[in-house]
């Protein structure tokens, strides 16, 4: 290796050249450092107050979309006689009544819509787990004992379920799904956005013996019989 070479890399491996790299770096514009680390504090008026003498109960997802609404999904089920005193049979308070499982928040927390429950052409879950807008509005949510996955219109109209609700045949079932509620893989099923899609396509993996396997296949999809 020539002699100005050798001494070059040995001048980019050396401490003190390093040194004075960094000692000579410069923070990005807008880069948080140690004099401006933004501080989060809890806003304990921040919803305000729900309409109707609604309560949240166990918060079981949230999720921003792109006009910076929150959306939320709650387990009603999680509220205790006491909690919803208003709505139990014969009522015990004058407060409070279990808030549908879906909202709507603006950025500012305001109150935009709520729906979800039981419907004609869907089962419900019994446990909510997650919620997700896809890149065309659909709303999607998981179960954590379900088995299924359901994906409506931003007003609560039901476009489609995935899976068959509380039937689990195990991961390597092409057909159903074993407790589709969060991913801890790069994969992902997939399905048409439109809301008249007629096929979709899923995955399943699992890691035990005898050998990590990976089927795909075509889940069980219920749609509205219109669209």
């Amino acid at each position: 290796m020539p002699s100005r070479l050798v001494a070059l890399a040995v001048c980019l491996l050396s401490p003190a050249f390093v040194g004075a790299q960094g000692a000579n770096a410069k923070v990005a514009p807008g880069s948080p450092t140690a004099d401006n680390l933004p501080i989060y504090v809890v806003d304990p008026t921040w919803p305000p107050t729900l309409p109707n003498d609604w309560i949240l109960g166990d918060i079981r997802g949230l999720f921003s979309d792109d006009n910076d609404h929150l959306w939320i999904i709650h387990m009603p089920s999680s509220l205790t006689p006491q909690e919803i005193g208003a709505a139990v049979k014969p009522p015990i308070a004058d407060c409070c009544i279990p808030a549908p499982p879906v909202l709507e928040l603006d950025a500012e927390g305001k109150f935009l819509r709520a729906w979800g429950g039981p419907g004609d052409g869907h089962t419900w879950f019994d446990q909510e787990h997650g919620i997700y807008i896809d890149h065309n509005g659909f709303v999607w949510m998981g179960t954590s004992n379900g088995m299924h996955v359901m994906k409506f219109t931003q007003d609560g109209r039901h476009v489609m379920t995935i899976g068959e609700p509380g039937v689990n045949k195990g991961s390597n079932d092409p057909i159903t799904w074993a407790a589709p509620r969060t991913s801890t893989s790069s994969r992902r099923p997939t399905s048409s956005s439109s809301p008249t899609a007629t096929s979709t396509s899923a995955w399943s993996c699992t890691t035990q013996p005898p050998a990590s396997t990976c089927v795909t296949g075509a889940p069980t999809a219920r749609r509205p019989t219109t669209p």
